[in-house]
């Protein structure tokens, strides 16, 4: 996150706020993956993430890219968390 201007509002520091927001929903918290946080021992809960799927018979194009790009971005929000994560991408489907 890029703070541009620091906002004050009765004394709350706006930008701190968001911060603390964005580490708090973007998993900087390992806890969150396990599937039982008070027992480690349980594992990581288990998400599959599938995208890019071009067409094998056309060329590849931006829209291609774009959902490659999502994909990732989502699959690395998870493992973030700590979730095992496994990336699947079907050609031609």
């Amino acid at each position: 996150m890029v703070v541009v201007a620091r906002l004050r509002l009765k004394g709350v520091n706006v930008d701190q706020v968001a911060l603390d927001l964005s580490f708090k929903l973007y998993g900087h918290d390992k806890i969150a993956g396990l599937k039982h946080p008070e027992n480690k021992a349980a594992g990581k809960k288990k998400v599959i993430v599938e995208f890019s799927s071009p067409y094998v018979a056309k060329e590849f194009h931006a829209g291609h890219l774009r959902s490659t790009m999502i994909g990732a971005y989502i699959a690395n929000i998870y493992e973030s968390m700590g979730w095992d994560i496994a990336k699947v991408n079907y050609l031609g489907d």
